[in-house]
């Protein structure tokens, strides 16, 4: 599977390492000097130096045999562009953009934005925002990530050393009719991960990942030594672009 990423930054950089370990084959546009050089010495990919806009560098990249264009500068118009005249050369390429700007994720705009013929646009800012938020649903989690429209949830917790559930094996935490049902999918321990089964048991200090009905993730956290409290008042450090949105979130 050919993949074109343009764009060296962090994010490119990220994506590009995740697809080279998977033996995927991958070709990065960049057009400074001193990414391409840094790149070089990391990763095993294909270097193009060029404006992955241009129509030139995208053949020279071999647009026409790619599966996939994923443009990712820190330019909203160039990524926009590229993904553009990937779409005039061929139309056999997913086109994923990353943009920044709040205006082309506005509900009124969307059919305008459908126009533009791009597969996904993913805006990183808004995304840790709305990870940020989906945490701040379940006090006391580290993580959350919501199924089916948010009728379940998948909680990532941190074990207490008073937690009921501590020291408990979860072939007993099943059969108990005291806790709600809970499919618990994975423990962290020490850095290790651990797929559970029913001998394994709960230690203080695991970070515990359970998937349960949304409505019943409070008596769990309760059963985690966690408030069940719904949080009311917020105060967000930093005006940035994920400030921004988290604070509308919230709004």
């Amino acid at each position: 599977m050919r993949i074109i990423i343009i764009g060296a930054g962090q994010i490119g950089r990220f994506i590009a390492s995740k697809l080279s370990s998977e033996n995927k084959d991958v070709i990065i546009i960049e057009d400074d000097e001193t990414k391409i050089s840094e790149i070089g010495e990391e990763l095993d990919v294909q270097i193009i130096e060029g404006n992955g806009a241009s129509p030139t560098v995208l053949r020279e990249a071999g647009i026409k045999d790619a599966q996939m264009v994923v443009a990712v500068t820190d330019s909203d118009e160039v990524n926009l562009l590229a993904c553009q005249m990937s779409n005039l050369q061929t139309s056999s390429p997913v086109n994923v953009a990353r943009v920044r700007n709040p205006d082309f994720f506005k509900s009124q705009d969307e059919e305008t934005i459908k126009k533009l013929n791009i597969d996904l646009l993913i805006n990183p800012e808004m995304e840790a925002a709305n990870a940020i938020l989906r945490t701040l649903s379940v006090p006391g989690a580290v993580d959350v990530i919501n199924f089916f429209g948010g009728k379940m949830k998948l909680v990532g917790v941190k074990v207490k050393e008073k937690s009921t559930l501590t020291d408990q094996y979860l072939e007993k935490l099943r059969l108990s009719e005291d806790i709600p049902h809970i499919l618990f999918t994975t423990i962290i321990r020490d850095g290790e991960t651990i797929i559970p089964t029913g001998r394994n048991r709960i230690l203080p200090g695991d970070i515990v990942y359970f998937i349960s009905e949304t409505e019943k993730i409070p008596s769990i956290m309760k059963l985690f030594g966690y408030r069940s409290d719904r949080i009311k008042r917020v105060m967000i450090h930093g005006g940035t672009f994920i400030g921004m949105h988290l604070a509308k979130f919230l709004e």
